[in-house]
């Protein structure tokens, strides 16, 4: 049957999450906070699972982690993406998956979009050479192996937006939330 909705396999997510955040800890050597698996309320008595948010002076990243090997096919418009591996899957787009986390962080913490930005992260092993989108400062998708370059260069570029006492507010906020 060639029309599966997504492989996934959640053991394999959650320890490429886990080493996420691991670097994005021992590597970045700024005023930091970092969450992971958050639930922000989202319609209809539902919640939305964060993977993890990063919380600088530069603003809110939030990295949707997905560990998908194969060759991937999308475009940030569609609705479904193409992953081949031994036959084809056809997951969600993380784009959108990813945009839909911001609008609900926004709205929960009462801040500007465009304070966020977002980050989708794959495995260095996936092909993501046909994914087809508007890469600007406050979308990326890339590799594990240059996440952390990428997150440096963008400090690097960036005014302070947030003060230690905002990054502690945010992050208590979205640490306890109910």
């Amino acid at each position: 049957m060639d029309d599966f909705i997504g492989y996934i396999d959640e053991s394999k997510g959650l320890k490429f999450e886990k080493e996420i955040f691991s670097k994005l800890e021992s590597e970045l050597d700024i005023n930091k906070k970092i969450l992971h698996n958050v639930k922000i309320m989202a319609t209809n008595g539902k919640y939305t699972q964060i993977d993890l948010i990063l919380i600088t002076y530069a603003g809110i990243y939030v990295i949707e982690s997905k560990n998908w090997s194969g060759k991937l096919i999308g475009e940030s418009s569609r609705n479904k993406w193409i992953q081949i591996l031994s036959k084809k899957y056809y997951p969600n787009n993380p784009i959108k998956q990813n945009q839909y986390h911001i609008d609900k962080l926004s709205q929960y913490l009462n801040l500007d979009k465009d304070l966020f930005k977002s980050y989708i992260v794959f495995p260095e092993k996936t092909n993501i050479d046909n994914i087809k989108f508007e890469s600007n400062d406050n979308l990326k998708i890339l590799k594990i192996n240059t996440l952390f370059d990428t997150i440096i260069s963008d400090l690097k570029n960036k005014d302070i937006r947030l003060s230690y006492e905002e990054i502690d507010k945010i992050y208590m906020n979205l640490k306890y939330i109910k």
